[in-house]
């Protein structure tokens, strides 16, 4: 559906005018080019592919795919997403590490051609069901605060390295380049020192068996400003270079593959109060929650932290209280915010708006205990 807003749409003075019954996510396709934008611009000459898991919404897509960005996928469904909204087989990267045989000859007769493994046995289905297509290996290396862990999961260590690439040229593939991942939400620029530090370790040891890598993917885990302090994408962008020119022992092709970084601040998640009631703390009951819109606060049990804003144009600063802001399911562990100071004066009726909500929220959504994910509304 579309709007007629031209200033700021996540402002209150606009969000209070839409009269869409709650709950909603309403998001910007101008924020989602900006940031796009700014991230090549903070993160310079580093090929950006949206991770399509962060948001697979449609109109997200088509937004970063007419602005020039390209993608990385998991799955035969984000595969037909892309190829609905037509984007070209050679801006794909197929970046899981481990995939069904079925997954790997689908995105192969697309035309994708750039494929991520991490063990002999993928590369035996990547040989089978894509012959001939460029492989990337999936490194571990070592996390620094990130708030979402991908350590144990996927990647090799450095002793593995050699080998699996040898294999990889034996079995006709191209060993094409490695990969990392830092883990989600990352709150230190450090991290990809440490990896690209790994990361060239293994170019190193490769070199020497004649192999040279032409890609070095950077991965995702670039943070975005929620309530906590996390370094810029320019200080990010700084580190990264200093790691690139004092490491890597020869020129590759830099990639990158961001979701939060793109999509997160997009959006805001509008919602209303339903219920207001005091217990051991006084609780406000919205009519979205933790499983239908922002399943990262319960999946980090409320230390994800989402800035949140009212309705309330008039009211008195110096009655502020403390809440606790909880979702509409029976479930106790449905709890979207801990110790949140809004106005004492907020009712039944009145609207909370949680921002940069844009990421892991749509794509993570379900509908237990009957409440059905928010409706998604779009401007500009």
């Amino acid at each position: 559906m579309k709007s007629n807003i031209h200033t700021d749409p996540f402002s209150v003075e606009n969000l209070n005018t839409l009269n869409y019954p709650t709950p909603f996510y309403l998001f910007d396709r101008n924020r989602l080019r900006d940031n796009l934008k700014q991230f090549k611009e903070y993160i310079p000459n580093v090929d950006v592919h949206y991770a399509v898991k962060a948001n697979p919404t449609k109109d997200v897509i088509e937004t970063l795919n007419e602005s020039g960005a390209g993608f990385e996928i998991a799955s035969t469904n984000e595969l037909n997403l892309l190829m609905q909204c037509g984007v070209n087989a050679e801006k794909i990267l197929y970046s899981a590490p481990v995939k069904p045989g079925k997954f790997i000859h689908e995105a192969y007769e697309y035309g994708v051609k750039k494929f991520a493994f991490d063990s002999k046995q993928e590369l035996e289905k990547i040989t089978q069901s894509a012959p001939g297509s460029s492989v990337y290996l999936r490194l571990s290396v070592t996390e620094h605060g990130s708030r979402f862990s991908l350590t144990d999961k996927f990647g090799v260590t450095l002793d593995k390295v050699v080998e699996l690439m040898q294999y990889a040229k034996q079995l006709g593939l191209d060993p094409y380049g490695l990969t990392f991942h830092i883990g989600s939400q990352a709150t230190s620029k450090e991290s990809w020192k440490y990896a690209i530090r790994t990361a060239s370790k293994a170019m190193n040891l490769l070199e020497e068996v004649g192999i040279k890598i032409q890609m070095l993917d950077l991965g995702g885990g670039f943070p975005v400003q929620y309530t906590e302090t996390v370094p810029t994408l320019e200080e990010i962008g700084i580190a990264i270079d200093k790691a690139i020119k004092k490491y890597l022992p020869y020129r590759v092709t830099l990639v990158a593959e961001p979701g939060r970084a793109l999509v997160a601040t997009s959006a805001v998640l509008v919602t209303s109060i339903f219920a207001r009631i005091k217990r051991r703390y006084m609780w406000l009951f919205v009519d979205a929650g933790s499983y239908n819109s922002l399943f990262e606060t319960l999946e980090s049990q409320t230390s994800m932290k989402f800035e949140i804003y009212h309705s309330l144009t008039e009211y008195n600063k110096s009655l502020n209280r403390r809440y606790t802001v909880t979702g509409p399911t029976c479930d106790s562990l449905d709890v979207l915010a801990k110790d949140v100071t809004l106005p004492s004066e907020l009712k039944l009726g009145d609207r909370l708006y949680f921002k940069s909500a844009g990421a892991y929220s749509v794509a993570l959504a379900n509908s237990f205990n009957g409440f059905e994910p928010p409706a998604i509304y779009f401007v500009n």
